[in-house]
C-alpha cells in the first residue's frame, strides 16, 4: 500500500499523541485482519493452525501514512470532550479491501478472465488473490 490518508474526529484531544497513536495502531492491527491472519477449522470446527495473529511488519504498513484528528469538535456527552479512538479506525480498512478486489478485477482483465463477479473472502492472503486471477503463487510478481 502507497498511502493512507486519516482525518479522525475523536472530539477535544485528551492527548493528541496518544490518540494518533491508537488511530494508527487500529488501522495497522486491521490491516492484519484483512490481508494475513487466517484462522483455519476442519470439518467438525476443530482449529486447525494454533496462532492466528500475524503482525504487520514495516512492509505492511502504507509507505506514506497521514493521519490527524480533526480540530473543535467536542463531544458534549464525552469526558473533557472526548470521543473514541483506536476501533474506530480499523473499519477504515475495508477501503483496502476493495482496493485489492479491484485490482484483481483489473488482472482477471489482463489474464481473459471478464470482469464477472467474484467472491473474495478475507483475509485477502496472496494465495486467495492468486486463485482469483488464476496465477500459480510461484508466478506473481509483487513490485518492491
Amino acid at each position: 500500500m502507497e498511502r493512507t490518508d486519516i482525518l479522525m474526529d475523536l472530539g477535544t484531544q485528551l492527548d493528541a499523541a496518544v490518540d494518533i497513536g491508537q488511530l494508527e495502531g487500529g488501522f495497522v492491527m486491521a490491516l492484519g485482519y484483512v490481508l494475513t491472519e487466517e484462522l483455519m477449522v476442519d470439518t467438525t470446527g476443530t482449529q486447525l493452525n494454533v496462532a492466528t495473529v500475524a503482525i504487520p511488519g514495516a512492509y505492511d504498513i502504507p509507505v506514506v501514512f497521514n493521519c490527524s484528528l480533526l480540530k473543535d469538535s467536542p463531544n458534549p456527552a464525552g469526558i473533557r470532550g472526548s470521543k473514541l479512538c483506536a476501533e474506530p479506525a480499523m473499519g477504515l480498512v475495508s477501503s483496502l479491501y476493495f482496493a485489492v478486489k479491484n485490482a484483481i478485477y483489473a488482472a482477471r482483465l489482463d489474464a481473459g478472465l471478464g470482469d464477472d463477479w467474484f467472491m473474495l473472502n478475507l483475509p485477502a492472503t496472496p494465495q486467495q488473490i492468486c486463485a482469483a486471477i488464476a496465477t500459480p503463487s510461484g508466478q506473481l510478481v509483487v513490485p518492491h
